[in-house]
Formats: C-alpha cells, sequence, structure tokens
C-alpha cells in the first residue's frame, strides 16, 4: 500500500502544477490593475510602478509564475497585496470556519442521504420511496443561493414566523460546539449539505437495491436473522463503495460550493476571503485560496481509494 500511496501523491503533482498554472493565468487576464486597491487616485505614475516593481507585477508573467512556483517550494505562499499579511497567516486564519461549516454539512449530507436512500430501497414502492425521490429531485434541481434565502426567511426572520426563528440570519457565534455555535451553523450547514444529501440518498438507493438481490443477503435472511441486522451488517456496508466514491466527491464540492454559501451568511471562511480576493484583485490570495482547495481535493480522493480496502476485503493495492 505504501507504493501505491507515493505513486498517488506522485501523480497529484502535476495535477495541482496544472491547476496553479489555469488560476495564475485567468487571475492575470482578468480585467483590472491589483495596485489600483493600494493607491489613492491621485498617486502618481512614479508611485505606482514603484508598487508594481515591489510585488513583481513589472515582470514579464513566465518569470513571476517561475518567481510564485520556487517561493511554493521553499514554503512561501506569498503576501497578500490587499493586507499586506503572508497568504498562509490569511488562509489559516479563516480555514477552522471553513472546516467547521463543511464537516457539519457533510454529517447533514450522510445522516440524511444514506439513511433515506436506505429506507426508500427496503421500502420500494411505498410512500416513502416516492417522497424521498421527489425531495431529493427537489433538492438537485434548486440552486443553493435560493435555499439559503428560503430558509433565512423562514427560520431567521424574527419579524415573519417568530415561531420558526431560532437561528442568526448571518455570522459565526459562541464557541464551537455551543449552543450559540449550532445556532449559527445550523442554516448553513444545511444549504451547503442539502444537494448532496440528495445525490447520496439516490445513490444509496440503487446501490442498497442492487445487494439486496445478491445471494449471500439470501442467505443472511435464511438463517433467520432479522431484517434490519441484514440490512445494515450484510447489505449497507457492500453497497458503500459507490457511496463512498461519490461522498468524496461531494467533499471537494462541498469545499467550492462553501464560497457562495459563506457569502449569503456572512460566514468567516475561506471561501468568503477568496470571493473578496477575487473583488480586491488580490492575485497572491487568490492562487492560494485554489491551490488549497486543490491540495484538500487530491487528498480527500487518495483517501476515498484507500477506504475501499475498510469497506471490502477484496480490494488490495500493490
Amino acid at each position: 500500500m505504501g507504493r501505491y500511496v507515493l505513486r498517488r501523491l506522485l501523480l497529484a503533482i502535476p495535477t495541482i502544477l496544472g491547476i496553479s498554472v489555469l488560476t495564475f493565468l485567468m487571475a492575470h487576464a482578468a480585467p483590472g490593475d491589483p495596485i489600483s486597491v493600494l493607491v489613492p487616485d491621485y498617486a502618481s505614475a512614479e508611485d505606482i510602478a514603484r508598487l508594481r516593481a515591489a510585488y513583481g507585477l513589472d515582470q514579464p508573467l513566465p518569470v513571476q509564475f517561475w518567481t510564485y512556483l520556487v517561493n511554493l517550494a521553499h514554503g512561501n505562499w506569498g503576501t497578500s497585496i490587499r493586507t499586506g499579511r503572508p497568504i498562509l497567516e490569511e488562509i489559516f486564519t479563516r480555514f477552522p470556519a471553513t472546516v467547521e461549516l463543511t464537516v457539519v454539512a457533510l454529517l447533514v449530507a450522510v445522516a440524511i442521504g444514506v439513511t433515506a436512500g436506505t429506507i426508500a430501497a427496503v421500502r420500494r414502492g411505498s410512500a416513502a420511496d416516492y417522497i424521498t425521490m421527489l425531495l431529493s429531485m427537489l433538492w438537485v434541481a434548486m440552486p443553493s443561493f435560493v435555499l439559503a434565502l428560503l430558509l433565512q426567511l423562514l427560520f431567521a426572520n424574527k419579524q415573519g414566523l417568530p415561531m420558526l426563528a431560532f437561528a442568526p440570519s448571518s455570522g459565526r457565534a459562541g464557541p464551537v460546539l455551543s449552543a450559540a455555535w449550532w445556532a449559527s451553523i445550523a442554516l448553513p450547514a444545511f444549504t451547503l449539505g442539502a444537494r448532496a444529501a440528495a445525490i447520496l440518498a439516490r445513490l444509496t438507493r440503487s446501490s442498497v437495491l442492487d445487494v439486496l438481490r445478491q445471494d449471500y443477503v439470501r442467505t443472511a435472511r435464511a438463517k433467520g436473522l432479522q431484517e434490519w441486522t441484514v440490512i445494515i451488517k450484510h447489505a449497507l456496508r457492500n453497497a458503500m463503495i459507490p457511496v463512498v466514491t461519490v461522498l468524496g466527491l461531494q467533499l471537494g464540492g462541498l469545499l467550492g460550493g462553501a464560497f457562495l454559501t459563506e457569502i449569503i451568511f456572512a460566514w468567516p471562511g475561506v471561501g468568503r476571503l477568496g470571493v473578496t480576493a477575487v473583488f480586491n484583485r488580490d492575485l497572491p490570495l487568490i492562487q492560494g485560496t485554489v491551490l488549497l482547495v486543490s491540495i484538500i481535493f487530491v487528498g480527500v480522493n487518495l483517501l476515498v481509494d484507500l477506504s475501499y480496502s475498510l469497506l471490502d476485503p477484496k480490494v488490495k493495492y500493490s
């Protein structure tokens, strides 16, 4: 397994490098001058030229990119043009909030999606099955910003429905796991996890239905085991490999989707930081946030592949 992990890590290098190149080129191709956010309107051309030279923006793009790669190799992700702080310091100040939101959203997606999909498969053709599939199609079709605004209207608007308003409309409150923290994270986490839950519900239903037709499930039932023991111990575990695969992809999607959700709910995470960096034309910060998400996405995919051997002993890595 060690050789397999090493090979996957080596293959991840050109992937991350390619993403870095695309991000670098797209950031520099966007209209506007990043130095304009630092200088007043009455700044002289000499002052602007001096600042551009200080940040290396007067160099050709290949030279700028090579300098960027050399700095990355030395652990230097650059400095924010807007604040003057190191990029890593800017990111890791906000990163815990994004991790909190993503983890809770993933728990929401797994709890709702896997449970609803399993019940729909076991009760195939029943009202529970039809309702689950209908709701899953609704969540997949509904844009996340629409769901976010609806949730704010229903559960954070004390003037409209005060009996339902339990959460603040925006911001992060209180220490982690406190009552105030749960209230502030509930709506953004559900917004972020609803689409993933719908996808997992449909996939879990399909996968469990396939497993329930297998001979070993019939054998387990013939032994006289209780139905839910058969479902949980024999069917669900063997049905989880495709679910885990999609779950890993959804985790990357949750990190990407957190950008919009964090803006709507004013959640102080990396997503909101990245959007602010785009508005401010803060090129080093844009590159840093995209690079971080890319590294996390590659790492999650590797962990998903390694989890197959835990779910299915027949899976071996060589």
